[in-house]
């Protein structure tokens, strides 16, 4: 049987918890999003932020755990991932 290190099983259950809540909050975002006056392009834009992001952030990770620590890319991954959703605490004002 195949042994996996400790920190390899715990960072990967941290991953299949954080796209767990992705996929339990993208079939309900537009939605949510409709309600608070959000137009179609704003949807859309809003319902592809993360493969765009992804897009964007997946060949520099990439090339940067190839030369240095897969371990560090994916903490780094994990710190960030926090981030977008602690960021709506402080909206600023709202013009509704």
């Amino acid at each position: 049987m195949l042994k996996i290190e400790r920190s390899i099983q715990i960072l990967l259950v941290c991953i299949f918890v954080a796209m767990l809540g992705l996929g339990i909050i993208s079939p309900i975002m537009p939605l949510y999003a409709s309600d608070l006056g959000a137009n179609l392009v704003q949807i859309g834009l809003l319902s592809s932020a993360w493969s765009i992001s992804r897009l964007v952030f997946t060949a520099p990770a990439g090339r940067y755990s190839d030369r240095g620590s897969k371990k560090r890319v994916i903490m780094a991954g994990l710190l960030v991932t926090p981030s977008s959703p602690s960021s709506t605490c402080w909206p600023g004002t709202s013009r509704a």
